[in-house]
């Protein structure tokens, strides 16, 4: 009997998105500022790219005395999102062409200069 062996899962370089709420001691109303960050991790899949950096989020949200006197801490609040780059190593990072790490698609009205129009070839 011949089993094929399975290939061995490869990690590659996630970027996760994730919010922060700047969090200032004693503010309970008013508008509140968060921060939208993006961070690069080497990981098999998602969930274990999120996994890690979770440690780094708690001490980011160490908190610290303000110019106003005030502490202020960057608490982690949620994912917002994630992207796979299939970029195996720091190697592909080298090459001057650059590399996608990050990518969302939306949807807006086609403006115009921004419609294609292909013109047909001569006669």
């Amino acid at each position: 009997m011949f089993y094929r062996k399975e290939p061995k899962p490869e990690s590659c370089f996630w970027s996760i998105k994730a919010r922060f709420a700047i969090q200032i001691e004693n503010r309970t109303c008013g508008l509140q500022k968060y921060e939208d960050r993006i961070m690069l991790v080497k990981a098999l899949d998602e969930e274990g790219a999120q996994h890690k950096l979770l440690p780094g989020f708690k001490s980011y949200a160490e908190p610290y005395l303000n110019s106003a006197g005030l502490l202020v801490r960057w608490q982690f609040e949620k994912f917002l999102d994630a992207y796979s780059t299939d970029v195996p190593s720091l190697q592909a990072f080298l090459h001057d062409e650059g590399v996608e790490v990050f990518s969302e698609l939306g949807n807006r009205k086609l403006k115009p200069g921004f419609e294609w129009l292909r013109l047909e070839s001569g006669s």
